[in-house]
């Protein structure tokens, strides 16, 4: 297996992109596509904190905003 620090680096990726992963159920290392990776993190993170957007336009005279 080639190690990492040979492989050649990139400056953008895509979610069509492959990342090698080792699989401890499999025992040997494996490809997923950075999509799958994606799937995992969303059903797995969780924020106890409730987000609200809130929106402002600004006037003639400046504006301020009074976050809740």
């Amino acid at each position: 297996m080639t190690a990492i620090n040979q492989l050649a680096a990139m400056s953008s990726l895509s979610l069509s992109d492959l990342m090698v992963v080792f699989s401890t159920s499999n025992g040997d290392a494996r490809k997923a596509a950075l999509s799958v990776l994606l799937d995992l993190l969303e059903a797995n993170l969780q924020t106890s904190v409730d987000k609200v957007t809130q929106y402002s336009a600004p006037n003639a005279t400046g504006f301020s905003v009074q976050v809740t």
